[in-house]
């Protein structure tokens, strides 16, 4: 294995991090128990491999943001409508 670039120093990273980070055990898990595949882990972005609680959260934010953005158009969309006499 070759030098490290910058994309794969941040990946090695980032799994790293998941692997080591106490609130994610499930992924600790799968990975020793073979559940997970160390082709599968390299290619896993950092949204897979986070815990399913924060998997949830992140899901809520954008679920969140979403139905802002909804109603924010949905206001402006009233707003340049022209009102009729």
């Amino acid at each position: 294995m070759g030098p490290f670039n910058g994309a794969k120093t941040v990946k090695y990273r980032s799994i790293l991090f998941n692997l080591k980070d106490p609130k994610n055990p499930d992924l600790r898990r799968k990975v020793l128990l073979g559940q997970i595949k160390p082709e599968k882990l390299v290619t896993m972005t950092s949204e897979d491999m986070a815990s399913n609680q924060r998997q949830f959260e992140n899901a809520e934010i954008r679920m969140k943001s979403l139905l802002k953005e909804k109603k924010e158009a949905q206001q402006e969309n009233k707003s340049v409508d022209p009102v009729e006499s």
